[in-house]
């Protein structure tokens, strides 16, 4: 609100009577306008306002409604009538926020609006009620009035006034609304509707149509009668009802009798409510009542019929539980016992085995009586009428009966019972017995009854037959499913056999299952199972019976070995000596012969089915194929095997290629020599992948001339292929057409050796002569040197003594360059044959380093070694060789005093790792690369003056890896240098390979 400049001196407080006289209007007044109209007149007089209106927030919505206007300019209504109430305002906030709010929210709205139309004076008041927000009030302020705190105070309290008001207003508007509506469905209703004064005489008030038709009297007889002239309830009765409707203000669906004009005693169900006028004295009650004559005569018709249909439903859904059907049948005999009202109920089916009734289901049956009605012969007159006919009987009274029988019965007291047989269709499988020990009187209906409940039963038990025989059924399905899946998984013949074998159990329980496959003379059994753990025969001969299984595919169905005549002595004395006392065996069929037999046994005799036995030829026909596609498929990869194996045993590479040149096999050298694998070259342009890009000039390609010109070219030089890596091998090449039938190519094979050894071994024996005459060269100049100066008559002696060991020295190093010269050409040139043999490593390690002990005493040589036995299977002499000269190289390349320790160590399970280790100056990472090399030796030699030939190490290599081992090494500038070379492990009871 823009408020004009307060006064100095406060109004009279006569000023404020209008908004006084507002107060005491609104709250005299239900009457939404009514409030509405006189709050906003009374403001007006007060402000001296010229318009305004309130703006009341919708139900439910956010929206504000232009609800009642005074004057209110056109121009205004429109964009007054589209405003928005805060949402966040209502419910969480106290009077003074939600007013706050209100004004801020709102206002601020209706101030745009009044400004754009000049309208610069008015009155906001913020309307609430129950700390909730419930609209604005909008009136106009002449330019000559001033509103002072007070008047403002006032406003605001009127503001909350007016809010509780207008809801009250429009909750009783709600109320009336919904009272006129039930006033209407209550007279509109079926049900009678009377209302009466709560008095001593309980006059009756009001009535509706309904009650007048019920009771057939008008509407002025009925009002003002008192309510105990209509109901004829025992007084006792009504005084019970009239406490329980003091003490709890309603009554629900009670019945009572009332009295209709023409005298006729009528049935109702009735509810009453108590109105109580000052809360606690009742002033009024209410009755709502229903015609239940005919409902309760209905009732009382179908009670008992209610009761045996309930059974009935219950006894039908026991009975739907195939899987549960003998806890099912004891239950039927709990709900007969209570349809018929009998304490006793048996059921009986017959076996036909033993042409008699056998209990199957009991209730109530006393332990004397049960020994005596377990099994009943259908030789008994009472069973028989009952089984044979097929006739119901029904006795009222057992000890007036002149039936034959029932002496158990009626020595234990019973005097009425019923009995009627159990129906599968028109076949009699059993019969229902109830008993009672009082007299009963029995009608058509309930022999009718217990009739259908015997077929239920008949019915039941077929459904559980046939439910089991479909449950079997389908697992038979399902695992012939299953065990097809996985027979097609697999193409090892005793992987198949021994699911088989699996699956035949799961089947077919048994205690005996094998499966043999057909040999020359014999049966080798490949898979089999026995339950007792009975040895079984490796091999059967083929006498009459299995050879008439095989050729005349025909099974042999055995229910008891010990009489079956088919069987001869042999197989009797057989599978009797193993326990089995009935067998059955069927054929294993393949495409065009019989390849084996399936059979199953069990300990005890029994009698096979057909069912079981087509199952089993089943589980058999699948088998059968399963194997002899698994035995084709291994005779084709042994002859894929023996293929691979002739063209993978080749040094040469070997490939083969269609008609458009695409490789199709490529054998191991191939992959060695080229650097591609099959899988990588498999359907490859051979010209694509191995012709050089780069030829200049360009050469075609050999395989042309066996693809193009059907020509075998065979070519010793001038030929290289383009490997993986992009560098050129040389190569001699051959190729040849491969034709078919009608002498068309269909492909080509070729063959190439890689030349590039040949090259690098000229020109390694160039270097390698060249190595020699430098290592010769030096030790010779010297020794030839020291003679010609010890030939000399003025050397002094003590000069001519060091010569002499200068001659000796240079002639010691030449002698044992010759013999590690000599070691490295005879595993170059002409290696000896491997001399392999298991032995333990540990003392040939310790013998080694107990001499290198004594030619440096100085030193500390230690072995480590497990203490499980390190057994290796190589060469012995190779392996010492191997170790002298790590020994060696060990003590020359370390500090005299420093320690040398050789480590044995387990690693793996095929490997012995052995590590000879010492402290000596770091190698270089530069020289780690080249150490093995022939004639190398490393740079650093920690200062000291060393001669070496550098050929130990690369003669240490060469024998390890001629014993399949690895060799390398680590050196670091804190730990030293450990040599590292591995041998294969042997174990005791290891086979050797030789």
């Amino acid at each position: 609100m823009n408020r004009l400049p307060p006064s100095a001196v406060e109004p009279p407080p006569s000023d404020l009577t209008p908004l006084l006289q507002v107060s005491l209007e609104i709250n005299r007044s239900l009457k939404l306008e009514e409030i509405l109209q006189a709050s906003l007149s009374g403001i007006e007089r007060v402000v001296g306002g010229k318009f305004g209106c309130f703006l009341l927030r919708q139900a439910h919505t956010d929206r504000l409604e232009l609800t009642y206007a005074h004057d209110l300019p056109t121009a205004l209504s429109d964009p007054l009538s589209n405003l928005s109430f805060p949402v966040f305002a209502t419910g969480v906030l106290g009077v003074t926020e939600q007013r706050n709010l209100i004004l801020g929210t709102i206002g601020e709205q209706i101030r745009v609006i009044l400004n754009a139309h000049q309208i610069n004076t008015f009155l906001l008041v913020p309307l609430t009620a129950r700390e909730q927000g419930v609209g604005i009030l909008l009136v106009n302020v002449t330019n000559n009035k001033i509103l002072t705190p007070r008047s403002i105070d006032m406003l605001t309290a009127i503001g909350e006034q007016i809010g509780m008001a207008i809801e009250n207003a429009r909750l009783h508007a709600t109320l009336a609304e919904s009272e006129a509506w039930h006033r209407t469905f209550i007279e509109n209703s079926l049900d009678g509707f009377l209302e009466g004064l709560y008095a001593k005489g309980k006059n009756i008030t009001y009535v509706n149509d309904a009650t007048c038709q019920m009771l057939g009297m008008t509407r002025a007889e009925i009002l003002n009668t008192s309510s105990a002239d209509l109901f004829v309830n025992d007084l006792n009765l009504m005084l019970e009802a009239n406490t329980e409707l003091f003490r709890a203000g309603f009554l629900s669906n009670q019945l009572t009798k009332v009295r209709t004009m023409s005298g006729a005693i009528k049935t109702v169900s009735y509810t009453s409510y108590l109105v109580r006028g000052n809360g606690v004295n009742p002033s009024r009650f209410q009755v709502v009542m229903h015609d239940v004559t005919e409902q309760e005569a209905n009732i009382a018709l179908l009670k008992h019929r209610e009761q045996e249909q309930t059974a009935l439903n219950a006894i039908a859904q026991i009975l739907s539980h195939p899987l549960e059907f003998n806890t099912s049948l004891e239950n039927v005999c709990n709900q007969i016992t209570c349809i018929t009202g009998m304490e006793t109920v048996a059921l009986h089916l017959i076996n036909p085995a033993e042409q008699c009734l056998e209990i199957c289901a009991y209730q109530g049956v006393d332990s004397a009586l049960l020994g005596q009605i377990q099994r009943l012969g259908l030789d008994d007159p009472i069973t028989r009428r009952i089984v044979v006919e097929s006739k119901p009987i029904a006795l009222d009274d057992l000890a007036l009966s002149n039936l034959p029988g029932l002496a158990g019965p009626r020595a234990e007291q019973y005097h009425a019972g019923l009995g009627v047989p159990i129906l599968r269709g028109d076949v009699t499988i059993g019969a229902i017995f109830a008993g009672s020990r009082t007299r009963r009187s029995y009608g058509k209906s309930d022999v009718t009854l217990l009739l259908n409940i015997g077929k239920q039963i008949g019915v039941a038990l077929e459904n559980a037959e046939l439910y089991k025989q479909m449950q079997q059924r389908v697992n038979e399905l399902d695992g012939l499913a299953q065990l097809s899946a996985a027979c097609a998984s697999s193409l090892d013949p005793r992987a198949i056999a021994e699911l088989a074998v699996s699956w035949t159990r799961q089947l077919l329980p048994s205690d005996l299952c094998s499966v043999r496959l057909v040999e020359t003379k014999t049966q080798r059994l490949i898979a089999g199972y026995i339950s007792n753990g009975a040895p079984l025969r490796d091999q059967m001969d083929m006498d009459d019976m299995l050879r008439a299984i095989v050729d005349r595919r025909t099974a042999v169905v055995v229910s008891n070995v010990e009489t079956d005549p088919w069987l001869s002595a042999i197989h009797r004395q057989g599978f009797s000596g193993i326990g089995i006392r009935s067998v059955m065996i069927v054929p294993l069929p393949a495409r065009s012969h019989v390849i084996g037999t399936l059979a199953i046994g069990r300990q005890a005799v029994h009698a096979w089915t057909p069912s079981e036995n087509e199952l089993l030829q089943t589980i058999a026909n699948q088998v059968g194929m399963a194997l002899e596609n698994a035995q084709l498929f291994q005779n084709v990869l042994n002859e894929q095997r023996k293929v691979q194996a002739i063209f993978d045993s080749g040094l040469s590479g070997l490939y083969a290629t269609d008609a458009q040149g695409q490789i199709v096999l490529f054998n191991r050298a191939a992959e060695r020599i080229t650097g591609w694998t099959l899988a990588e070259v498999q359907g490859q342009s051979w010209r694509d992948l191995f012709v050089p890009p780069d030829d200049q000039p360009p050469v075609d390609p050999l395989i042309n001339q066996a693809l193009l010109y059907k020509k075998t070219v065979l070519n010793y030089e001038g030929r290289h292929i383009h490997a993986r890596d992009g560098r050129p091998v040389p190569v001699a090449q051959a190729v040849a057409p491969l034709l078919n039938e009608k002498d068309a190519v269909i492909g080509a094979v070729g063959a190439f050796w890689d030349l590039s050894r040949e090259q690098a071994a000229e020109i390694s024996r160039e270097k390698f002569l060249t190595e020699v005459a430098h290592q010769l060269r030096s030790p010779l100049t010297a020794v030839l040197c020291a003679l010609d100066l010890y030939e000399r008559p003025s050397l002094s002696k003590k000069r001519r003594a060091e010569m002499w060991g200068l001659i000796v020295s240079e002639g010691e190093r030449l002698k044992k360059f010759a013999d590690q010269f000599l070691d490295h050409q005879a595993t170059v040139t002409l290696p000896r044959a491997m001399r392999w043999e298991t032995f333990a490593l540990v003392p040939l390690v310790r013998a080694l380093t107990d001499t290198a002990q004594l030619v440096t005493p100085r030193r500390e040589i230690q072995v480590r070694a497990p203490k499980t036995k390190s057994l290796v299977y190589a060469d012995r002499d190779r392996v010492e060789n191997v170790l002298r000269n790590l020994l060696d190289n060990a003590i020359s390349y370390s500090l005299p005093n420093s320690p040398i320790t050789v480590t044995l160590r387990v690693a793996g399970k095929d490997q012995i790792e052995i590590a000879v280790h010492n402290e000596g100056t770091e190698i270089p990472i530069a020289d780690q690369a080249k150490i093995f090399q022939r004639f190398y030796r490393s740079t650093q030699t920690g200062g000291r003056s060393l001669y070496g030939h550098g050929l130990g190490l690369a003669i240490a290599r060469e024998l390890v890896q001629s014993m399949g081992g690895t060799i390398w090494l680590k050196s670091t500038a804190q730990h030293g240098t450990t040599f590292y070379f591995t041998l294969r492990r042997s174990h005791e009871t290891h086979d050797f390979d030789r």
